[in-house]
């Protein structure tokens, strides 16, 4: 049996998420953004097929669904979240209490999907955790 920490998808969802800071770092907010949403998809695969260990399990899932909220994708991000909870024991308790305070923020964070309602304030969470990856990225480039 191979060490589940040997999946190919754990290294290509890092080669993923690495190329993402760079493309921010770059300018490129959209493909940073698509890059992290692939790399959140393949650590939630690696971490759903792992049943055996439980924080470690936690330790992908938790890792997923931060890469899938890092992408702009809080609603993926909350899905992800809700499954690994639904599933009681699947989880150690350290890490399905991450997921929990993660799902209470990212909830916080998604803009509700009214057309009509208007953008959100800048103190909201969303535009502050674009506005400091922005700023992250601007000073990587000085």
């Amino acid at each position: 049996m191979s060490e589940p920490l040997d999946d190919p998808r754990l290294r290509q969802g890092s080669d993923l998420a690495l190329d993402a800071e760079k493309a921010e770092a770059d300018g490129d907010a959209t493909g940073g953004r698509a890059l992290y949403a692939q790399a959140a998809a393949l650590y939630v695969a690696a971490a759903r097929d792992l049943t055996s260990l439980p924080r470690l399990r936690a330790v992908l899932a938790v890792s997923g669904v931060c890469l899938a909220a890092r992408g702009g994708r809080f609603d993926r991000a909350i899905e992800y979240a809700e499954r690994f909870l639904a599933e009681p024991g699947s989880l150690d308790p350290e890490g399905a209490e991450e997921l929990e305070t993660l799902l209470r923020s990212y909830r916080r964070a998604l803009p509700e999907k009214d057309p009509e309602a208007p953008a959100p304030p800048k103190e909201h969470l969303l535009y502050r955790s674009r506005q400091e990856t922005r700023e992250r990225a601007g000073r990587a480039a000085a």
